[in-house]
């Protein structure tokens, strides 16, 4: 029995046992032929190859200097059962790799990572150097709403090659996707790895990154996604997984009548209290309604910190409800409802869905919680938010300006914790308090790491309203969120 060299790794972590061991004294392989993959490493050179004997396509790397140690082995995950490729390197620093092949999948993952602490980045791997040329390519971009590309983008997304046929193949981030990056042309490089202002590592880390092989694109946008929210444990998003899937309901976003606009005559909460009852008088069904951003209190500052945010409608009073700016407090705006959500959630009789944007810069909450650039990351923070958003009458929390708030938190690309602490509190103070989530203006990074929460049930895969030439990038983006089991969303249609 040989001793796994990373017991510590994200991917590998309680679910792997190896079952079989076998050492070779240049050069190790395993096959799949459920899949016709191969795959092969010599220890000598530090080559490495993946050959998929369907297509007749063939992707060569390598580490860059000689192996120390080669080992296969077989075991079961999450993914089911593997034959792998244990390998340990050093360049200015000792690296474990580790290749698997699942009988059950067309996929290859690939592992690296350290068993001491370190300093990153972690190498490129797979880096390859050699693969099929002349292949079309589509991946996503590190811009609001994550639109399609033809090109390789090197950020945080799935890079798909294909062919005229429909032969294609994934390669992306499988683990680690808010520190992610891809790196290459398509050209003289195919390779995945982590951001280079990644600095530390700790004892045990191991980033993971899948190849996947499939005939029909649609099919590699299934094969894909299963493989990263099987790994997960995200299920499929159900029919009636929340309010917003199973019914109609009332938006006062961004090309909404109500956005940011009321009667004067009755006020903001007189206005959608109308409203509600206009629609029950007419029998249209409404079962929620959504809150922009104009019901909570906000600054007049740029998610950079510089001032320059704008009244956001000039008929109505200067107020911190009316205005362009970071969150000061998370609630509901004195001014509009003089005794709080909760009240008006029973006076009108349908459930919220809250829109959410950064925390101002300077603001209050700095001074009792940890916020990270614009982004909160106290769990503190996000148990007494969802607490008081159930207590409300809230069903889903959208989380919009998710583009400015990674931008403007630097230490979210840089550190191994920081992305979690605000991603992975949001989702499991969500789920504890019975509220589902909405991402809104997400990079693909941010579609990736959606993978990995069960309450995350829709994303925004087009711009502010569904005008005709935003459908194209509605529906492109939008195989990329239903591949993670995300259902996409668009806005009002206006």
């Amino acid at each position: 029995m040989l001793k796994i060299s990373s017991p510590h790794s994200t991917l590998f972590l309680s679910v792997g046992l190896v079952l079989t061991a076998s050492f070779q004294a240049n050069a190790a392989s395993i096959a799949n032929p459920n899949f016709g993959l191969a795959i092969n490493v010599d220890e000598t050179s530090g080559a490495y190859s993946v050959n998929n004997a369907k297509t007749g396509w063939k992707f060569e790397g390598g580490v860059g200097t000689s192996i120390g140690k080669v080992n296969t082995g077989k075991g079961r995950d999450k993914l089911g059962d593997y034959q792998e490729i244990r390998l340990q390197w050093t360049d200015d620093s000792l690296w474990n790799g580790t290749i698997r092949s699942y009988s059950n999948r067309p996929l290859v993952s690939f592992a690296v990572g350290t068993s001491k602490a370190s300093l990153g980045p972690t190498p490129d791997f797979p880096n390859f150097n050699s693969f099929p040329q002349k292949l079309r390519t589509l991946s996503f971009q590190d811009s609001v709403f994550s639109p399609p590309a033809f090109r390789l983008q090197q950020t945080s997304t799935p890079w798909f090659l294909f062919d005229d046929a429909g032969e294609t193949a994934v390669l992306s981030p499988a683990s680690d996707f808010l520190v992610s990056q891809m790196h290459g042309d398509g050209v003289d490089m195919l390779a995945s790895g982590i951001n280079a202002q990644v600095g530390k590592l700790p004892a045990g880390f191991n980033h993971t990154s899948f190849l996947v092989f499939e005939s029909g694109i649609t099919k590699a946008f299934k094969s894909w996604g299963d493989a990263l929210t099987d790994l997960s444990g995200k299920p499929v998003v159900p029919d009636n997984a929340d309010e917003l899937i199973k019914y109609l309901g009332y938006w006062t976003d961004n090309g909404g009548f109500y956005y940011y606009n009321y009667d004067k005559t009755k006020g903001y909460a007189g206005t959608l209290l109308e409203l509600g009852k206009q629609y029950r008088e007419k029998k249209i069904p409404i079962r929620y309604m959504q809150l922009d951003s104009w019901w909570y209190q906000k600054s007049l500052r740029n998610p950079n910190g510089s001032m320059g945010g704008n009244t956001k409608n000039a008929n109505f009073p200067v107020g911190n409800w009316n205005a362009y700016g970071g969150t000061l407090d998370y609630s509901a705006s004195p001014t509009l409802f003089p005794s709080g959500l909760a009240a008006f959630n029973k006076e009108l009789g349908l459930p919220f869905v809250v829109h959410a944007r950064w925390l101002d810069p300077t603001g209050p909450y700095r001074k009792k919680y940890e916020v990270s650039g614009v982004a909160p990351v106290d769990p503190k923070w996000w148990d007494e938010r969802m607490a008081y958003l159930k207590a409300s009458g809230v069903i889903t929390y959208e989380q919009d300006w998710l583009n400015e708030i990674y931008s403007n938190s630097p230490a979210i690309a840089r550190d191994l914790k920081v992305g979690p602490a605000f991603a992975d509190n949001m989702a499991r103070a969500a789920r504890q308090n019975g509220i589902t989530l909405q991402y809104c203006m997400a990079t693909a990074r941010f579609f990736l790491q959606g993978s990995k929460y069960s309450n995350l049930t829709t994303i925004r895969t087009s711009e502010d309203r569904f005008e005709r030439g935003k459908w194209n990038n509605f529906l492109y983006t939008s195989l990329l969120a239903d591949s993670l089991r995300i259902r996409p969303w668009t806005d009002v249609f206006n």
